[in-house]
């Protein structure tokens, strides 16, 4: 069974949605194809206007520090090519106050 995927963005944030829904979009996928044969699961990612990538993963017992460098070397490299921009791998944290970034979150 596929997750299923909120997407929220607030309304007063001045850059164009579409082009940010492909990104984070391909982004989703790279983590997922990383993630695909390990038991952490993509709990939650988000970009802003600005091109600064978190993504959080979560796993049954913790996050090792290992796999999020893993993980965030293999993206550099995936996205290496494409415009600037800052990424930022972990664990789960409080939700944001900041409401301008686009998130994808799992419904559970």
């Amino acid at each position: 069974m596929q997750p299923k995927w909120k997407m929220g963005l607030d309304e007063a944030s001045f850059f164009d949605i579409n082009t940010l829904m492909i990104q984070i979009e391909h982004v989703q996928q790279l983590v997922l194809d990383f993630l695909k044969d390990s038991d952490y699961q993509l709990h939650a990612l988000s970009m802003d206007e600005e091109q600064n990538i978190v993504v959080e993963i979560s796993r049954e017992g913790g996050v090792f520090l290992d796999k999020c460098v893993d993980l965030n070397k293999y993206l550099v490299e995936q996205l290496g090519d494409l415009e600037d921009f800052s990424m930022e791998v972990g664990s789960p944290r409080p939700e944001p106050k900041d409401k301008t970034k686009k998130k994808l979150r799992i419904n559970k």
